[in-house]
C-alpha cells in the first residue's frame, strides 16, 4: 500500500512542478472527449490508452532523470 501511495504522490508532484506534464494531461483530457464525441470503437480506444500511457510513462521518466542529472551535476543545463 505504501508503495501505491508514493506512486500516486509522485504523479501530483510531477503535475504540480513541470508544465510539459501539465500540458500532456490537458491533452488527455481533450483526446478522451474528442474519442468519446468520435464515438470510437474498443480497439481505438485500446490504442488511445496506449498512447496516452506511453507518452506520459516517457514524460515521467524523462523529469525524473532531468530531476537526478541536477542533483549530480547542478551547474550544468
Amino acid at each position: 500500500m505504501h508503495a501505491i501511495n508514493a506512486a500516486i504522490h509522485g504523479l501530483f508532484i510531477g503535475l504540480k512542478s513541470e508544465i510539459h506534464i501539465k500540458l500532456e494531461w490537458i491533452a488527455t483530457v481533450l483526446v478522451i472527449a474528442l474519442g468519446s464525441y468520435l464515438k470510437l470503437n474498443t480497439v481505438e480506444w485500446g490504442l488511445i490508452c496506449l498512447s496516452i500511457g506511453f507518452v506520459l510513462v516517457t514524460e515521467y521518466l524523462n523529469t525524473s532523470l532531468e530531476f537526478l542529472s541536477d542533483k549530480v551535476e547542478p551547474n550544468l543545463d
